[in-house]
C-alpha cells in the first residue's frame, strides 16, 4: 500500500493593512451607507407555484409596512401581482422562478426609485426587468461566434437600453405633472452688432440689425406651463421684441 505524500504547510499571507487614504475613503463610504435608507428584502422559500415570500425578521408587521411603501401603495395585491409580473419577466430559461438574490435585487431597484404611487411602481418594476434583459442581451452579444448572431443580440440590447431610458423619461414627465418647460430668450442688438434668432443651421437663422446702440445685450427669461404675450422691450425706441416660432 502506497502512502499518499505529504502536502507542504503553506502559510497565508497576511493582507496589508489599509493605507490612510483607503481609511479615509472607506470611512467616507460607511458614512454614505449608513444614511441609506435600508431597501426592504424578503425570505424566499418554495419553487415554481409554491414560492412564498416571508419577513426575514421578528417584525411581521413592520416588513409588510415596509414592502407596501416600497411599492407606493396601501394594497397587498398590488404588490403580490406587481412582483409576481416583475419576477416572471426576470425568470431565466429553464427555472421556475428566480433566485432569491434576483428577487430582493428588483425589489431593491423598486425601492431606489422611491414610487409615489402603483403607476410608478409599476414603471419602475418594469425598468427593472428591462435592464435584465438588456444586459444580458449585451452579455450574449460578447459571446456568440457568428456576425449575424452578435447583430441579432446587440440589436435588442440596443432597443431594450432605449426602452429603459425611454421608461425613466416617462417617469420623470409623472412626476412633473406632465407638463412642459418654454424657455424664452429675446436679444437686444444694438449698433454695430448682429444676432441670429433661431437654431444655427447651414443657410437658415434669420440676422437682425439694428444702428441704434453700440453694444448688444442678451437676457434670458424662462416660462413654465404658460402662454406669454411678446416680451415688451427695454429698448426705449421699441415696444416690443417679436418672439421667433423656434425660439
Amino acid at each position: 500500500m502506497t502512502m499518499p505524500k505529504p502536502q507542504p504547510i503553506v502559510e497565508q499571507a497576511k493582507p496589508a493593512d489599509p493605507t490612510e487614504r483607503e481609511k479615509a475613503a472607506i470611512a467616507f463610504a460607511q458614512g454614505r451607507v449608513s444614511a441609506r435608507r435600508k431597501r426592504v428584502a424578503v425570505k424566499v422559500s418554495g419553487e415554481g407555484n409554491s414560492l412564498a415570500f416571508s419577513h426575514p425578521h421578528g417584525d411581521a408587521k413592520g416588513h409588510y409596512d415596509h414592502l407596501l411603501d416600497t411599492f407606493g401603495t396601501t394594497s397587498g395585491d398590488f404588490v403580490n401581482l406587481a412582483l409576481a409580473q416583475v419576477l416572471d419577466a426576470m425568470r431565466a430559461r429553464g427555472k421556475s422562478a428566480p433566485d432569491a438574490m434576483t428577487i430582493n435585487a428588483a425589489i431593491a431597484i423598486v425601492s431606489g426609485v422611491e414610487p409615489a404611487n402603483e403607476v410608478e411602481a409599476l414603471l419602475a418594476s418594469q425598468m427593472a426587468a428591462t435592464h435584465g434583459l438588456a444586459m444580458e442581451m449585451l452579455g450574449r452579444t460578447l459571446r456568440v461566434e457568428q456576425l449575424n448572431q452578435a447583430e441579432v443580440q446587440g440589436g435588442l440590447a440596443v432597443k431594450l437600453l432605449r426602452t429603459f431610458t425611454l421608461q425613466a423619461e416617462t417617469l420623470a414627465k409623472l412626476r412633473r405633472g406632465g407638463g412642459q418647460t418654454v424657455r424664452v430668450e429675446h436679444v437686444h442688438v444694438h449698433a454695430g452688432g448682429q444676432a441670429i434668432v433661431g437654431n444655427v443651421t447651414p443657410g437658415g437663422g434669420a440676422i437682425l440689425k439694428s444702428e441704434d446702440q453700440p453694444h448688444a445685450k442678451q437676457d434670458t427669461v424662462t416660462h413654465a406651463y404658460a402662454p406669454f404675450d411678446p416680451l415688451r422691450s427695454a429698448h426705449p425706441q421699441s415696444n416690443r421684441v417679436p418672439v421667433a416660432s423656434n425660439a
